[in-house]
């Protein structure tokens, strides 16, 4: 799969592919599939450049991406099936969410993704704020959850008559 993403989202491809696609539905294709069914461009596609029939269909789907997801995508900087995922979102939300994860700097990951197709076409920006903030991994100091053992002695003499809770 790594093999095929790279094919494909390297230099802009899915653009190339796309023009392709159009190009290979313009023709009347007479190449056979299963049981008589005339082959689908996209398997002729998939097939001429080395990958399956889903990933072909997952990469034209990118088209409906704002170009800044796209971008994403193309330095390998969004997963494929994430972006697949913002692609069932309208563009406005899509801008939404473009919004918020650069504010914050977030990474959008597959998770989010799919939650946020779930809510699709009906999402605020306080909604899209709150689904990709209970989803994301925040980062702790590197302080936090420090366990440290102490002599009996200064336990007493500063934290006596205190609970150990």
């Amino acid at each position: 799969m790594e093999e095929h993403y790279e094919k494909m989202c390297g230099n802009l491809r899915h653009d190339e592919i796309t023009r392709e696609h159009e190009v290979l539905t313009e023709k009347k294709m007479s190449s056979g599939g299963h049981n008589g069914h005339r082959a689908k461009s996209r398997d002729l596609m998939a097939a001429e450049y080395g990958f399956s029939s889903r990933t072909a269909a997952r990469m034209l789907r990118l088209n409906q991406l704002i170009p800044e997801f796209k971008k994403l995508v193309d330095d390998g900087n969004l997963a494929l099936l994430a972006a697949v995922d913002m692609s069932f979102l309208p563009e406005v939300e899509q801008r939404m969410t473009w919004d918020i994860i650069d504010r914050q700097g977030l990474k959008l990951k597959p998770k989010m993704a799919s939650e946020l197709r779930k809510h699709a076409g009906s999402m605020s920006t306080e909604t899209i704020a709150e689904i990709l903030d209970a989803l994301s991994v925040r980062q702790h100091s590197a302080n936090a959850g420090v366990s440290l053992k102490l002599p009996n002695t200064i336990c007493d003499k500063y934290f006596s008559g205190m609970d150990t809770e």
